[in-house]
Formats: C-alpha cells, structure tokens, sequence
C-alpha cells in the first residue's frame, strides 16, 4: 500500500449501553449528519467472554515490547489478556481496517449479490494495492471479500463500501456506528481500507474487540481461512475472465514459520508510513485455545514477525 473494556460492567450484561469515547468516533470527517447524534447510537451487548482490560500493561519477560508501538494477545474462549502492551493507545490501522469493512458486508450483503465496479472504486493513490478492477466490471460480493482478504485490494473495499451505503462516506459512518456498538469505542474509521488519514485511528484492544466479533459470523472465519479462491469478472463489454487470488497470509503461504504446535486460522496485516507494519492474527495455541494477537508499529516486517512469533510462544 501507499506510504506511509472498558468497565468491568460489561461483566454479565445484557442490556445495550452508551460510553463516552475519548477519541471522539463522530469527527467532521466521519460523519457529517446532524440528524445523527451520538446519544443516539447504543452499545450492543457483546459477551460474557469479552476481555476486559486491566488498568495497566500486561507484560512478559520473553518479549521484546519496544520493536512495537502497541500489542496485546487475548484467549477468545474464557477472555483473558494474555499480553497487553499500550493496548488503549491510539494508533493507525493500516488496512486491518478491512476486518471491520468485511465484518459489516457480511452483515449487510448476500454473498451472491453482483456489484457493477464504479469509477469512483478504481481511483486509488499511486502505488496502493488492487485487484485491479476496472469502471463498470461486475463481479460477486464473495469475489470483492476475497479480493479484500487476500490481496487487501484497495479497489475491492471501495466497491463493497458503495454497494452497502451507496457512497464511502456513508458506510464512514456505518463503520463508526458498528465499531461503538461492539465496544470499539477508541476508534474513528474514515476509509473502508485504511489508507492513511489522520482521523482514521483504533487502538489494539479496539481491533482485538472488532476480530472478536467478526469471528463470530462463520462467512467470516471460512474467508479468512481460504488459501485461494477463483473469482469470476464480467467487463463493461460483457466479457467474462477467471482470476485466482491467493491468500496473502505469510504464514498460510510459509513466508513466515508458524511457532511449533500453532495453527494459524487467518489474520490481516496492514503497513504504511504512518501506521507502520502491523497485524492481527487468529491461531489455535499448543494447548487448543484460540487466541488473537494483535501488534502495530514496527518498524519493518521482519521486526513484526519476529515480535509475533515472541508474543505466541510466551502466551501460550
């Protein structure tokens, strides 16, 4: 790509309920509709097994936490936090935006529904990653999620962005609307791919928060677990092609090696100049557990990976 919980009285809760953001999800940039209060958006409840942040970091000795900017790791199925390193401190996502961008077209859409590519979908910035699409191709739901997941096609989330709420500025504030409801309330989304702005920020705990949910839809967890996937397009001509994309997850493709007894079940990076290289990854741990890792801010690849293959061998 282009350069660059809370309280404890989510504990047992089933009722909606209305936090406060110190982050403010409901800037200009996002949403722009007076109607649109933020007394009017609620908190759905989200689980008994939610992790709840402790008041301070949650560290280990076998982990080398300043080759990152934050990081935290969570066992989805009792909540606990495993690791917590400046989890609530506000950072740039990158393109794990694209969980939450995935999450909600799966909510919204029919994996079936056929999606005519605007022009507005292929306008990207000079070097930012696409499928390569082109104005008036038509093409599957499922086809754009897999371009999304993948390849982190750029062009692929415009165009779900748009076939959800019509414009990218209104599924802005359907992100911003969905990420509160799940918690996610040190968060404001401005893009359905995370290309840098600086009014487009989460923490880790918010996107533990965001995969955790998502996860929960059993769409979401095939998608990210496919290795690769034949996508069908149809050009403004009426011409049909195949591609086959290719999941881009290091380590389903051995780029990266898995620590022994791990199964990696998926995960999204994201990098740019300002965000840094980050990822949040879904792996099964040596004793069953599945856990999410969450790590942004290195300085390079290598230096991610290698903070991740630390953070899941001193969690486990």
């Amino acid at each position: 790509m282009a350069g660059s919980l809370l309280c404890s009285s989510f504990m047992g809760c089933g009722k909606k309920q209305e936090l406060k953001n110190k982050f403010d999800p409901y800037s200009e940039s996002a949403v722009e509709d007076s109607e649109e209060k933020k007394s009017d958006i609620t908190m759905d409840y989200i689980g008994e097994n939610v992790a709840i942040l402790p008041t301070g970091d949650v560290l280990s000795e076998n982990v080398t936490n300043e080759n990152v900017k934050s990081a935290a790791a969570f066992d989805v199925k009792d909540g606990k936090t495993l690791y917590a390193y400046n989890a609530t401190m506000k950072a740039y996502p990158a393109s794990m935006t694209k969980i939450l961008t995935a999450y909600i077209v799966l909510k919204n859409c029919k994996l079936t529904d056929k999606v005519q590519v605007s022009e507005n979908a292929v306008v990207l910035p000079p070097g930012a990653v696409s499928m390569g699409l082109k104005k008036g191709d038509i093409i599957s739901v499922k086809g754009l999620l897999y371009g999304l997941m993948f390849e982190s096609a750029n062009d692929a989330a415009l165009a779900l962005a748009e076939h959800v709420s019509g414009s990218v500025e209104d599924f802005a504030k359907l992100m911003n609307k969905e990420a509160y409801a799940i918690g996610a309330t040190d968060s404001n989304f401005v893009t359905p791919n995370g290309i840098h702005d600086e009014n487009h920020y989460t923490t880790a705990y918010d996107m533990y928060l965001i995969l955790n949910k998502a996860i929960g839809q059993e769409k979401f967890l095939k998608l990210i677990g496919k290795k690769q996937a034949s996508v069908k397009i149809t050009n403004e001509q009426g011409v049909e092609s195949v591609v086959t994309i290719k999941n881009s997850n290091p380590y389903f493709n051995k780029k990266v090696e898995t620590p022994t007894g791990y199964t990696v079940l998926g995960g999204k990076s994201g990098i740019t100049n300002a965000a840094g290289n980050c990822y949040i990854l879904l792996a099964k741990n040596p004793k069953g557990h599945t856990v999410i890792y969450v790590a942004m801010g290195a300085a390079s690849g290598e230096t991610l990976y290698s903070f991740l293959d630390q953070l899941m061998t001193a969690t486990q």
